[in-house]
């Protein structure tokens, strides 16, 4: 566990809130999870209260997620983000990666695992060999999986289901993607 507790603030307009802050509690327990809808809203937080973690979209409605990043060099350094996660359907170009600076990119397709394992390492929190797995809820990655199979479905006119391909109800992995 963790001394002091961890504040997690996450920043998506999406849906994901709820799955994303399940997933962090998941791994830090204790950790108080705020949400900003936008990047307005974010940055008002982050200049008002210090995040060890800050989780966000690149896509935001009022201010881009690029835009926020940027803005926290504006912030108070006692308020500054201690950690940074661009969690994004889209992954950037390494152009953008350096405009970015000390900044982790988790493709939003990625296995959720890997978001469990970066969040873990960003909160400074070892996986204990006595622990039980964090759990990660399907919902979490499901609606991206439907984004994937309707740019399947729409430019390359592939009628994959999901079921056949990647993620089942039950929280079991499975298919072959290829």
């Amino acid at each position: 566990m963790f001394t002091s507790k961890k504040t997690v603030l996450i920043v998506d307009d999406a849906a994901l809130f709820p799955a994303l802050k399940e997933t962090v509690l998941s791994i830090a327990p204790e950790a108080l999870v705020i949400q900003a809808n936008d990047g307005n809203e974010a940055l008002k937080k982050v200049m008002n209260q210090r995040f060890d973690l800050v989780i966000t979209d690149l896509k935001l409605p009022k201010m881009d997620g690029k835009t926020l990043i940027q803005s926290f060099q504006t912030v108070p350094a006692q308020y500054k983000p201690t950690a940074v996660i661009v969690f994004s359907g889209e992954m950037s170009s390494e152009n953008l990666r350096a405009e970015l600076g000390a900044v982790t990119f988790v493709s939003k397709l990625a296995p959720p695992a890997e978001f469990v394992e970066v969040v873990r390492k960003m909160l400074g929190l070892a996986q204990s060999t006595a622990s039980k797995p964090a759990k990660v809820d399907v919902a979490f990655i499901n609606p991206f999986i439907d984004g994937v199979l309707n740019v399947l479905s729409t430019t390359a006119n592939v009628q994959a289901k999901k079921e056949n391909l990647f993620v089942r109800g039950n929280d079991q992995i499975s298919g072959d993607v290829s």
